[in-house]
């Protein structure tokens, strides 16, 4: 006990604790050096996943290019119709909600 504090003698369960802890820090040491397989199947099951993610990702980006102007223009023009075509879906359904509520709730 040359590291620990010294035990107080007024209280008996503070001190019942404290003659334990090296007890209790042994027990605890033991259970992480008996688990420390199922310790790294998890670590495996977490590192592997993230590590084929980085893998993956490294050979995505290695395979991007910037879209020349050509190609941007016409990426802009059918996003440019998928938000009018969007737009008027949602015009006409709101146009058709109006007259069917007021004769619903009128």
């Amino acid at each position: 006990h040359g590291n620990l504090p010294p035990t107080p003698s007024h209280n008996k369960s503070i001190s019942f604790l404290y003659s334990c802890l090296p007890d209790l820090t042994n027990i605890l040491l033991f259970e992480c050096f008996f688990d420390a397989k199922i310790n790294m199947d998890l670590v495996d099951q977490v590192v592997t996943p993230l590590n084929q993610f980085r893998k993956d990702s490294m050979r995505l980006l290695d395979k991007c290019t910037r879209p020349d102007k050509k190609e941007f223009v016409k990426i802009a023009i059918a996003t440019a119709c998928g938000f009018a075509i969007m737009g008027f879906i949602g015009f006409f359904v709101k146009l058709v909600h109006i007259p069917i509520n007021n004769i619903l709730l009128g």
